[in-house]
């Protein structure tokens, strides 16, 4: 069994009676039934990759070499290249009322004929 530590836990009175509902229902003690829960948390918030046997030693060696761990290695690396990759808009942005050739020789005349008018 996995060495258990203690814990004080405050649950409102309606928490703490449906805890207790779960656990006779199930036959549980109420111990059982929030460290079914928190597991259950903690396992939906986790990711696990599996890695080659090469790659994880290349970043076990760089964790070592940086003084971080392999974790805060491969979450600065997969960013760095998550975000490199992210989709970049595509131009034109806009479809209708533009022509590539002449809009960027005219911009000032455009946006002037569009200033101090109401509309």
């Amino acid at each position: 069994m996995t060495k258990r530590t203690r814990t004080q836990v405050y649950f409102t009175e309606e928490q703490r009676r449906a805890l207790d509902e779960l656990a006779a229902r199930d036959g549980k003690t109420m111990a059982e039934v929030v460290r079914e829960a928190a597991a259950t948390y903690v396992a939906r918030h986790e990711r696990t990759v599996h890695l080659p046997a090469d790659v994880a030693a290349l970043l076990e060696s760089a964790a070592a070499a940086r003084g971080a761990s392999a974790e805060q290695v491969a979450v600065q690396l997969l960013s760095e290249v998550l975000v490199a990759e992210a989709p970049r808009p595509k131009l034109p942005l806009f479809d209708e009322g533009w022509d590539e050739s002449d809009d960027a020789r005219r911009v000032d005349e455009l946006l002037a004929d569009g200033f101090g008018q109401d509309r």
